[in-house]
């Protein structure tokens, strides 16, 4: 079944082949978001090493924010609200610089090897539900609070 989310498999394969064709400041100003977004991460996430060791939920709330963010970029990009420029910079920058999967894996492998499998579980189904349910109640409500044309693209209708 091919993907019909504006930023799904066909507009990822899409920017890939167009990267090379985007003025230099619309790819400087996305790695200039990136860089932001990393840095409101670190700053979040690294007093947690100071907490005692277990499962890592501020790493789950940035990435939660992240794809929050997003569902309001996105939204407004399909409605003709955001450019495709800003979205860029908002959700492959700002929004990719601060959600992060590798350390959600490297969490998940501490927590196996510490033998909390448990806490792993948990911490894994977290990530994957929490992220994509920020993501579409976020797109949902700025659907509704910007109406436009076209239907909420994080939202699947039956």
């Amino acid at each position: 079944m091919p993907c019909n989310h504006p930023i799904g498999a066909a507009a990822t394969v899409q920017s890939v082949s167009r990267l090379g064709k985007l003025p230099l400041g619309h790819r400087v100003a996305v790695a200039v978001a990136g860089a932001l977004g990393a840095a409101v991460r670190w700053a979040v996430v690294d007093d947690a090493a100071l907490l005692p060791v277990g499962v890592p939920w501020r790493v789950l709330w940035v990435n939660a924010a992240a794809c929050a963010l997003a569902g309001v970029v996105v939204t407004a990009a399909v409605r003709g609200r955001w450019s495709v420029r800003r979205r860029d910079v908002a959700v492959v920058g700002f929004c990719g610089g601060l959600s992060t999967f590798s350390t959600v894996a490297v969490e998940l492998a501490h927590l196996g090897r510490t033998g909390d499998w448990f806490g792993g579980g948990a911490y894994l189904g977290a990530s994957v539900g929490v992220c994509v349910v920020a993501y579409v109640v976020a797109a949902s409500l700025t659907g509704r609070l910007a109406p436009g044309a076209d239907p909420d693209p994080g939202v699947v209708r039956p």
